[in-house]
């Protein structure tokens, strides 16, 4: 009885020519699936767990706004403290370079700007 299945045939060189170059290209393909894989889930955790999260938060916080009284005089007073901080403070006689004169700041009552 024969058995062609166990003769050791020895496999002609053309039938594998290209074996180390279809691994190459096996090895390339599974690698770029993993990666595409890996993408999806990250874009999937990204744009749709993320946002669910963010609505989420979002409804909550409108669920809890608050309606506190605003202190108006208080606000008055930080604002007039604000204006007075950062009010130019310019005092006394300066020179011009323009007109070749000394002014005096407008906190004064009289200006000595030449009409032209």
């Amino acid at each position: 009885m024969k058995f062609p299945f166990l003769i050791n045939k020895r496999p002609s060189f053309t039938e594998y020519k290209y074996v180390r170059l279809l691994r190459l290209v096996n090895i390339f393909m599974i690698g770029l699936m993993a990666f595409m894989i890996f993408q999806a889930v990250i874009f999937v955790y990204t744009d749709i767990y993320q946002s669910i999260g963010r609505v989420e938060s979002i409804i909550l916080l409108k669920s809890e706004l608050g309606t506190s009284a605003i202190d108006f005089e208080r606000l008055q007073r930080v604002s007039a403290f604000g204006n007075k901080k950062y009010a130019p403070r310019v005092s006394g006689v300066f020179w011009d370079p323009f007109l070749g004169i000394s002014l005096t700041t407008p906190s004064t009552a009289t200006s000595t700007t030449p009409a032209l």
